[in-house]
């Protein structure tokens, strides 16, 4: 009987030592859930990618990451193969830390749902954020190098960080605003190995960087800027940040996380957390702002897709006054919309306390989503199996543009 006991414990350490050190490979559980149908939109929930939370969309890849790994693939691929940690280790003692560390019963008791700020070069090289650092990977590259640490207590927002069309790679600075903090914007030059701040704000104009984004289109790079009225700006530059345009200022209207440049226009959706979230867009052929609709809830993340639609996470902040003083509902929601006027809620979930972000629940999508026609996204800190894991949505328009 010892001896079979003792054979079953071999047996039973040996099977969780080969599940903690196979290394993961994340499977799309595929599905076909009808979300929405009407005569004029058809979206359906087409897979469900556990445990990984969206990291980047380009035209022919998603990224998604979990704790100290990064995963990519095809759109159409039945899982994210392609594995890439954040550092090699140095030495002998950090090799083991590097082993243990990485195991996935310490990861799950660790909960990092790992990076969210990254950029794809035209070489195929990956440039991201982690924990007050910058990495570097070259395609195909099993591990990233660290190439920069963030100056103490310098993080990067989510869609702060962009490359224009010569590869150089910005981000800016986020942080706590405070009186005398001044931020700066970072560019990433020689295929993001060196790193320089190229500008700086006036002290206490901007409370801290909410997004930089390039506008293929026009050739510039835009950036918003928050929290508060006065510190609310949205500007543009054509020459890396020599000189910065001033777009408009002063409103919690131009307070926003998100830019969408289109054709004939500028879009973005309110920061939302001190005054009722909107969708806006800027004419350029009319030189005035509008605004499309009402939302009434805080968006942190917006995109658009090939075909033009426009999606947009809300956010549930429990601390922000909008929450406290209108007493919202405990949720969050995808919405999409094909002129930005009209929003069709496609799926929304609960929220539950968060140790991040303030106790935030936030919807997470990626700006590079406009070179795909998949919508990916990442409910974060919600009730249920779809809680940090990356969702996948199909969305047809039955009726022709402008008759949504």
């Amino acid at each position: 009987m010892k001896r079979l006991l003792l054979i079953v414990t071999a047996l039973g350490v040996g099977a969780l030592l080969v599940w903690n050190f196979l290394p993961r490979s994340p499977a799309w559980t595929n599905e076909h859930r009808a979300l929405v149908a009407t005569p004029e939109l058809e979206v359906v929930r087409t897979g469900h990618l556990r445990s990984a939370r969206l990291a980047q969309v380009t035209a022919d890849r998603v990224y998604a990451s979990e704790d100290l790994f990064l995963f990519a693939g095809g759109h159409g691929d039945d899982g994210l193969s392609s594995t890439i940690t954040y550092e090699q280790p140095v030495g002998a003692i950090a090799r083991v830390k590097h082993v243990l560390g990485r195991m996935r019963l310490a990861r799950m008791l660790r909960g990092y749902m790992g990076a969210d700020r990254l950029v794809q070069l035209g070489t195929g090289t990956v440039v991201m954020s982690y924990k007050g650092a910058l990495y570097r990977a070259t395609q195909g590259g099993e591990a990233f190098d660290k190439v920069f640490t963030l100056p103490d207590g310098i993080d990067i927002h989510p869609l702060a960080m962009t490359r224009d069309a010569s590869d150089n790679v910005y981000f800016g600075e986020f942080f706590e605003a405070k009186p005398g903090r001044i931020a700066s914007v970072w560019k990433g030059t020689d295929d993001g190995r060196t790193w320089q701040k190229v500008y700086t704000y006036p002290v206490d104009q901007i409370g801290h960087i909410h997004t930089i984004v390039y506008d293929r289109f026009r050739g510039r790079l835009w950036i918003a800027t928050g929290d508060l009225d006065q510190q609310s700006e949205i500007a543009w530059t054509d020459d890396g940040f020599a000189t910065l345009h001033l777009l408009v200022r002063g409103s919690q209207d131009y307070s926003t996380c998100n830019l969408i440049p289109l054709p004939d226009g500028l879009v973005w959706a309110t920061h939302g957390s001190v005054a009722r979230g909107k969708v806006m867009r800027y004419d350029f052929g009319a030189d005035k702002v509008e605004t499309l609709a009402d939302i009434n809830r805080a968006i942190w993340f917006a995109t658009n897709l090939q075909d033009g639609t426009l999606a947009l996470g809300t956010v549930y902040e429990p601390l922000a006054p909008i929450s406290t003083a209108d007493a919202l509902p405990k949720e969050i929601a995808l919405m999409v919309s094909r002129d930005g006027r009209r929003w069709t809620e496609v799926e929304k979930f609960a929220a539950v306390a968060s140790n991040e972000h303030l106790g935030a629940s936030i919807g997470y999508l990626a700006p590079g989503n406009a070179d795909a026609n998949v919508l990916y996204y990442t409910p974060f800190s919600v009730e249920g199996a779809d809680n940090n894991s990356v969702l996948r949505y199909e969305i047809h328009w039955r009726a022709p543009a402008g008759t949504q």
